[in-house]
């Protein structure tokens, strides 16, 4: 008897203490989703003081919005979760744009990160002849020493901040680029422009995006100034067997790559011109390509290449095939001489 009444009394305590956990969890579920929420506007702010001047306005103007969200209680989740979704679909296009495998031209160094930094200390040397273009504290340097240059992305302040460097290049050959969509870096400094032209579907980087940004329109068409550097170039079918036809596709649609994007390109197509130019003392080889006839006009680049990531040097009228990222500007730049743009900007030279 006496252990059917010490069962009983165990079952009872049991079950208040059961009760007790669920009202202190009813008690604590509603300070735990304000704090989620309070804690979801501060990585909002986080992220706004992170992006540029250019969009701190608009930041700060949608977060005094937001602010206003706890009030509406009933509704408090769902705009939670559409604000999050909508974040995560901006975060997706939103990724750090890496240019060392835009830096094909440097396959024969051993340590191209090293390379580049010493180049661009050469850049900012007196009497480099370097050139600037940009306005307040963000400037683009190009060392204009060629047809393929060295630039920068820089930041003044205190010191000269270096927020990338990648190639440049100005040229003849001009696309008609309809824009759909804009691929931001997360400062909003850099960006692949993603539309068509001639029934293609691509991306091009954009080297002047900081400075060009608020006139760009989506759905407009622009002529994009559009160069090309060579992954990778082999021979291809004789012309005769492929009726002279050049094409090209993004590359994320034809590979496996998980680091591909839309200004990775495969393409195929016959040899117009080939010469050589210098890059910082590194012999390339460049080639005339039509990539596409549009309606518009042929889509023509001048492709750089490392004579290592080549078969062999191709003559004119031989067909080529190969990997390549596209890269452009638009419209063409009003650069000023380096040291007048420093002592306009009061950047440290």
């Amino acid at each position: 008897m006496w252990t059917w009444i010490g069962v009983a009394a165990l079952a009872f305590l049991v079950w208040l203490l059961a009760i007790s956990l669920w009202r202190r969890t009813r008690r604590s579920q509603q300070p735990e989703d304000t704090a989620a929420m309070v804690g979801g506007q501060d990585s909002s702010a986080a992220a706004a003081s992170a992006r540029g001047d250019a969009d701190a306005s608009a930041d700060e103007a949608a977060g005094a919005a937001g602010a206003e969200a706890p009030a509406a209680a009933p509704a408090a989740s769902e705009v939670d979760e559409q604000a999050t979704g909508e974040d995560d679909a901006r975060d997706d296009l939103r990724r750090p744009i890496l240019h060392s495998r835009h830096w094909a031209v440097l396959a024969g160094e051993s340590e191209p990160h090293r390379f580049l930094i010493s180049a661009f200390e050469k850049l900012l040397a007196p009497g480099s002849g370097s050139r600037a273009t940009g306005e307040g504290k963000y400037w683009h340097l190009v060392d204009n020493s060629g047809r393929l240059q060295l630039s920068a992305l820089v930041r003044k302040g205190e010191v000269l901040e270096v927020l990338a460097i990648y190639p440049y290049a100005e040229t003849a050959n001009s696309w008609p680029v309809q824009i759909d969509r804009i691929d931001e870096t997360p400062d909003g400094l850099q960006a692949r422009l993603v539309g068509s032209s001639g029934g293609a579907h691509f991306a091009v980087f954009d080297t002047l995006y900081f400075k060009n940004q608020r006139h760009y329109s989506l759905g407009e068409v622009y002529d994009l100034q559009v160069s090309a550097i060579a992954y990778q170039l082999e021979f291809d079918e004789p012309a005769e067997q492929s009726s002279g036809l050049s094409g090209f596709g993004a590359l994320p649609q034809l590979s496996s790559d998980g680091e591909a994007a839309e200004d990775e390109i495969v393409f195929h197509s016959t040899v117009e011109d080939v010469f050589d130019c210098e890059f910082w003392g590194i012999e390339l080889q460049v080639y005339l390509l039509t990539l596409l006839h549009g309606p518009s006009g042929p889509l023509r680049v001048e492709l750089y290449t490392h004579p290592s990531l080549t078969e062999r040097r191709f003559s004119v009228g031989e067909r080529v095939r190969g990997v390549a990222w596209l890269f452009g500007l638009w419209p063409d730049p009003r650069a000023t001489a380096l040291a007048e743009a420093l002592r306009a900007a009061r950047l440290p030279n």
